[in-house]
């Protein structure tokens, strides 16, 4: 057990204690090299991967196996808007995000006419000032 607890004190003060990675670099203006550590970046979960890919190519079905429902969502309505398709915002499920769906479209296209479809009066009447 004593073993234990000093192979536990040196792995946590191996970890604590040092100074971690680090990365040099040099400016080419001044030569001057310059040490910084490197900070590791968050793991994206599975959903927003699969939202970043299926955003990236316009990918309707990769939206729809989208488990986290609002990311879902989020995902249908980029899509719609950057292919212009009105149709894709019957698909949100969230009333917020199915009027910003169809207010960016609108927008987009500037055809006003589509503002008559949003529910919330807030984007409604915003949708008719910049359409």
């Amino acid at each position: 057990m004593l073993m234990l607890a000093i192979l536990s004190c040196i792995l946590v003060l191996g970890c604590i204690g040092g100074d971690g990675p680090k990365v040099t670099t040099t400016t080419q203006a001044k030569g001057v090299e310059t040490t910084l550590p490197i900070i590791p970046t968050t793991t994206l979960s599975p959903d927003a991967l699969t939202f970043r890919e299926a955003t990236s190519s316009s990918d309707m079905a990769k939206c729809e196996s989208i488990t986290d429902a609002r990311i879902k969502d989020i995902c249908i309505r980029d899509i719609a808007f950057n292919k212009g398709d009105l149709s894709l915002c019957d698909k949100v499920s969230a009333s917020d995000l199915k009027d910003t769906c169809i207010y960016k479209i609108a927008v987009k296209t500037k055809n006003k006419a589509l503002c008559s479809k949003i529910s919330m009066e807030r984007i409604r009447t915003t949708c008719e000032k910049n359409a």
